[in-house]
């Protein structure tokens, strides 16, 4: 390799594996009080109404899902600025606000579904 010559380093994960792992997605939803048969739509972020994040882009996109799968749905969210989010959405909102534990982040990312980063910047 042309890289051969360069010492290499070892650049450990950014998350603690041991904590931020799979849990039961049904256990999870019982906690957060979530029902279990609902399709769960995870997003999250220090500011969710910063236009950066893509809020409205979100938005734009859960308003286009079909009428059967809107009501099947619900949107988790962690962050400042849920509830004005849910205000202009046609869907269940399911806002855990600022989360600062991680076991609660945790929790939320076991019982989605999908997490959705909508942002145009990060």
């Amino acid at each position: 390799s042309i890289l051969g010559h360069l010492p290499i380093a070892c650049i450990h994960h950014g998350i603690d594996t041991e904590l931020f792992q799979p849990l039961d997605r049904a256990t999870c939803r019982t906690a957060l009080g979530i029902p279990p048969d609902a399709n769960v739509i995870l997003f999250g972020a220090q500011y969710l109404s910063e236009y950066r994040k893509g809020g409205d882009l979100l938005l734009k996109a859960l308003n286009a899902l079909p009428d059967d799968l809107r009501r099947r749905s619900i949107l988790l969210t962690f962050g400042e600025g849920g509830k004005s989010l849910g205000e202009q959405l046609d869907i269940r909102v399911f806002e855990l606000g600022f989360v600062s534990g991680d076991r609660l982040k945790v929790l939320a990312y076991s019982a989605a579904d999908v997490f959705v980063s909508p942002a145009r910047a990060e």
